[in-house]
Formats: structure tokens, C-alpha cells, sequence
């Protein structure tokens, strides 16, 4: 969205971004054409990255087991040879991300403070410069979108990394 002007109501109204449109409309004719569940995860995380303005983005998913699996992602190879099968308990996310600071619906995890990650865990970091400043993105950030259904079961966490802007997000934006 580009704008938020009021409307006569005094509440805002959205102001659709005509590339938005275009490149959702592309990934909606996309997913259409395949009924293939692996196809379709990627294509979400690549219309996330796309879209939203981040170079990585990374869907976890709930196995039968209860464990969480890497199953789509987009971004830079060094992330696809980091985590391709990658497998962690559904108890270390839930500790993870009970333990970040919430943005809206998101979960933000601070990488300038004490490391939250539960030890089994691992996780891609970008081989970016740190940035004094504290609106900067530092590479051991992380920002979460967990994935719950309409009973409250978690079913995955999506995860955006290298935001375009280079900058970490505020509350507002989430």
C-alpha cells in the first residue's frame, strides 16, 4: 500500500500499489496452475519476498511428528545449503518465540541482545555489516509470522529475513 488518505468516515483508506497488484495477481495465475502442495508453499515464500520487501523468506511447517521442517524458502543459495532439511522441535520454536518481542502479530527477535535460541537450534545469519545504528537490521535479527489455525494448533512459522531497506521493523508496520 503507498498511502493511507482518510475517507469521509475519517477511517483510512488503503491505496493499492499497482505493482503489488500485478505481482499478486501473477502468484494467485501461478498457484492456480498447480495443485502440487511443494510448488505452492514456494511460490508463497517467494511472493513474500517479492512483495514485502525481504531477501529471505523461510516456511516451517508442523510435521505429523510434531516437529517443525523446513519446507520452502527463498533467498540467496548460502540459505538453501543452510537449511534445506533442517528440523527442529515444535517445543524449541514455541520457546523461541514466546521469548521475542512481539510486533502486531509478529514475533521480533532482538540479535543485540542475550541469544533467545533455544541451543538445538539453528539458524541462517547473512553475512551483512552491523550497523551502529538501532533502527538498523543486525544479522542475527529475526522477525517471525507464526502460522496458527482457526482452534489455535500451530501449523508453521514463516520467517523474513535482509530486509530491503536494510532497517528493522516498527510496531505500526506489523
Amino acid at each position: 500500500m503507498t498511502g493511507v488518505p482518510e475517507n469521509g468516515g475519517g477511517g483510512p483508506v488503503a491505496t493499492p500499489d499497482p505493482h503489488a497488484a500485478a505481482v499478486l495477481s501473477d502468484v494467485v495465475a501461478r498457484i492456480g496452475g498447480s495443485l502440487d502442495l511443494q510448488r505452492t508453499l514456494q511460490e508463497v515464500t517467494a511472493a513474500v519476498v517479492e512483495l514485502l520487501g525481504f531477501g529471505v523468506a523461510v516456511l516451517n511447517l508442523v510435521t505429523p511428528e510434531g516437529d517443525l521442517v523446513v519446507s520452502a524458502m527463498t533467498g540467496p543459495e548460502s540459505v538453501r545449503e543452510s537449511l534445506t532439511g533442517q528440523r527442529h522441535r515444535k517445543q524449541d520454536w514455541e520457546q523461541l518465540l514466546s521469548e521475542s518481542e512481539p510486533r502486531g502479530r509478529l514475533r521480533f527477535v532482538d540479535g543485540r541482545k542475550e541469544d533467545t535460541a533455544p541451543e538445538e537450534m539453528f539458524f541462517w545469519v547473512p553475512d551483512i555489516e552491523v550497523d551502529d545504528s538501532p533502527d538498523s537490521w543486525h544479522p542475527l535479527d529475526a522477525l517471525f509470522a507464526p502460522l496458527h489455525a482457526a482452534d489455535g494448533r500451530m501449523l508453521g512459522v514463516l520467517s523474513v529475513d535482509l530486509p530491503v531497506d536494510g532497517q528493522r521493523p516498527h510496531e505500526g508496520q506489523c
